[in-house]
């Protein structure tokens, strides 16, 4: 299997073992206008709650395609696109209600371990969005979390 191959393979089971959990598991976990960004070896999971008012249309698929072209991920070198990116209204498990916000999942992919990771995104996407509190975790061998929170 050639890399790049392995690399959606990854990115996909990573977004299947998100649909596994509970959809109510997602209900209010996080504030809108947060964003994590957790380091895992070479790999940058981001995980961010936005309101849906920031997309010109509510169709996931077309969401998905607006955040993956404002997004990006940088280690200070190099700034990498999402892959595998998953959209999922926010409170899903509230009957007969709109959701006001959507959770939006992706990873971005590094030749190597990045020693840090910043968010980096589009203007005219971060005016339409808004504020956005970024928290960075890095997991390490002995399954410690480190955090940066950055505004």
């Amino acid at each position: 299997m050639d890399k790049v191959a392995v690399v959606f393979l990854r990115s996909f089971l990573f977004g299947l073992s998100l649909l596994a959990i509970a959809p109510s598991a997602f209900s209010h976990t996080m504030n809108t206008g947060r964003v994590t960004l957790n380091i895992v070896d070479h790999r940058v999971y981001v995980a961010a709650t936005l309101p849906l008012r920031a997309f010109s249309s509510t169709n996931y698929e077309k969401i998905r395609d607006d955040y993956a072209q404002a997004i990006r991920v940088s280690d200070g070198r190099k700034e990498v696109a999402l892959q595998g990116i998953l959209v999922m209204p926010e409170g899903v498990g509230h009957i007969n209600q709109q959701p006001h916000s959507i959770l939006v999942l992706g990873v971005a992919v590094f030749s190597e371990q990045p020693k840090y990771a910043q968010l980096k995104v589009e203007d005219g996407f971060r005016k339409r969005v808004g504020s956005l509190e970024v928290v960075t975790t890095r997991a390490h061998t002995d399954l410690g979390i480190a955090t940066h929170h950055e505004h």
